[in-house]
């Protein structure tokens, strides 16, 4: 029951995030708060970038609902870390870049 009540504290965060800044961008567009197109684009692609997100925790959380029902079974096999590494470090490079943080990886071959 705790992991089930972390869980939902968690979810509820990390869809929060994204949709408050969604919101906020919408807000400043459609009250003409910001007009210059460089601002407006970067706007814009900072909310495509949220909405991604948020697409993506609710296909994880449709995706839990299927495991814990049964319906979705995971199977074991083969993947380099350095796949996921570069995945990881594409996600994420970007955001990264904005903040000021650099980010890499290195995966010792085989």
């Amino acid at each position: 029951e705790k992991l089930r009540r972390d869980l939902i504290a968690w979810v509820g965060h990390d869809l929060r995030t994204p949709l408050a800044s969604v919101r906020a961008i919408v807000e400043a567009l459609a009250d003409g708060i910001v007009d210059d197109p460089e601002t407006t684009a970067r706007y814009l692609r900072t909310a495509k970038r949220d909405i991604g997100a948020l697409a993506g925790l609710i296909d994880d959380l449709f995706d839990m609902a299927q495991m814990d029902a049964g319906g979705l079974r995971l199977e074991r096999g083969y993947n380099a870390i350095s796949d996921l590494i570069s995945d990881t470090l594409e996600s994420f490079g970007r955001s990264a870049v904005e903040r000021g943080v650099t980010l890499s990886g290195l995966a010792a071959p085989g």
